[in-house]
């Protein structure tokens, strides 16, 4: 048994529900801004926080942070509502990763979201954390 990525699992899970997310494919591991996606768009960026992962354990318990940005906080905090209704449906998903079929068995909120402003690229942004149990499909 080959450990399963869970940012891989997380990343993949969102990018099937990017369509409800209205983001399409527009979600990544890292902040793509410049390179792929313009200011304006809407989109996700997913980072794993916290994880401690072994391959003696089936289930891994990881923290992410997930950030949203968008165009307006109105355009954010929409898809953010969206987003909690995705995860709040998510019970033992099956995901197709690089290392083999992922079990996603929950995502719950880790804590409140925040409303910032990046300078950087001079958008409004949504982060909050999420934690998310991930394990093998064999389970």
């Amino acid at each position: 048994m080959s450990l399963i990525n869970p940012s891989e699992t997380m990343i993949k899970y969102m990018l099937t529900q990017g369509t409800s997310l209205g983001v399409g494919s527009r979600i990544s591991g890292k902040n793509q801004f410049g390179d792929v996606w313009k200011k304006g768009e809407t989109y996700l960026v997913v980072r794993l926080d916290d994880a401690e992962l072994s391959n003696d354990v089936p289930l891994h318990a990881s923290r992410f942070e997930v950030r949203i940005y968008g165009a307006s906080q109105a355009v954010i905090l929409g898809v953010w509502v969206e987003l909690l209704a995705i995860f709040r449906d998510v019970n033992r998903n099956v995901v197709v990763t690089d290392s083999g079929d992922a079990l996603l068995h929950s995502v719950l909120q880790s804590s409140g979201p925040s409303l910032l402003y990046d300078d950087e690229i001079e958008m409004d942004y949504l982060m909050q954390f999420f934690t998310a149990i991930v394990g093998d499909s064999s389970l």
